[in-house]
């Protein structure tokens, strides 16, 4: 009977391990980790299902741009996530993923990681990560996410040039040692799962409070075009309940900005770009 017991527990604890399994897709080479975690969450994939892949062939950030992947040196990875939660509070969800991906880098580097809203993770002002997340629905009531989310792992300083080129870090050039991608992807995927539960039970304004406390353009002179399409200069201070970003002018007025390029505005009146 001891035996069998065993053999019963140890099929249920597989079974149990191989539906994990099951939820993570891996690929050498892909063209856009996001496009197949869509391609899987319309046919059904459940929360938390992780497309991830050593290189992406055509890798996009937000805004249309291009994610540069250099095969085997960066991280790039998708979760499929179906939070309960209204479908206009969907938006506010990048944060929460900013979040989670900073306290991840925080431990594997030793160093406090800024957050520049609404997508970018920076280790000592300089980008390490990108997120993007592209949202659908089912049905009318249910929506899903699918949360893109690139990180420099093991670049070297030369990977970085021309318009990158003191701009950008990787895990690898802070620690002076390369990383398992693997580990990494995995640690990633539980606290983006972990921070994603909170964010369901109503814990923004938790989540958005650890958040404000990394974000690097509070305070600061920065340009930005606003919900009505205009370029506008000033002070940054930071998202709002609703995750919106909020800037006041030299003239005291304040102006709401729900998406779009965030830049830094430097003395001589021009700007520069946080890459």
């Amino acid at each position: 009977m001891k035996s069998l017991w065993s053999e019963t527990l140890r099929a249920f604890f597989m079974s149990g391990r191989k539906s994990q399994m099951n939820k993570t897709h891996y690929f050498d080479v892909v063209d856009s980790t996001n496009n197949k975690a869509k391609e899987l969450a319309a046919q059904g994939a459940e929360h938390g299902t992780v497309v991830w892949a050593k290189q992406q062939t055509s890798g996009r950030g937000r805004l249309g741009k291009q994610w540069k992947s250099v095969k085997g040196k960066g991280l790039f990875m998708s979760i499929v996530l179906r939070p309960r939660v209204a479908r206009e509070e969907l938006a506010k969800i990048t944060l929460v993923i900013g979040l989670a991906v900073s306290e991840v880098l925080d431990t594997i580097t030793g160093v406090k990681v800024q957050l520049k809203w609404p997508n970018d993770v920076l280790i000592e002002d300089k980008k390490c990560c990108g997120i993007l997340v592209e949202s659908s629905s089912v049905n009318a009531e249910e929506i899903y996410a699918v949360a893109g989310i690139g990180i420099n792992v093991n670049h070297s300083e030369c990977d970085f040039l021309g318009e990158l080129e003191g701009n950008a870090t990787s895990l690898a050039i802070v620690c002076g040692k390369d990383k398992n991608l693997e580990k990494v992807m995995e640690l990633v995927r539980d606290s983006v799962l972990q921070k994603s539960k909170l964010f369901e039970q109503g814990e923004f304004p938790a989540l958005l409070a650890q958040w404000r406390k990394r974000d690097c353009l509070a305070g600061k002179l920065m340009q930005c075009v606003d919900c009505r399409g205009k370029i506008v200069q000033g002070i940054a201070l930071g998202p709002d309940e609703n995750g919106i970003l909020h800037v006041r002018d030299e003239e005291g007025r304040e102006y709401e900005v729900m998406s779009g390029d965030v830049r830094l505005a430097i003395a001589d009146g021009s700007d520069e770009r946080l890459q």
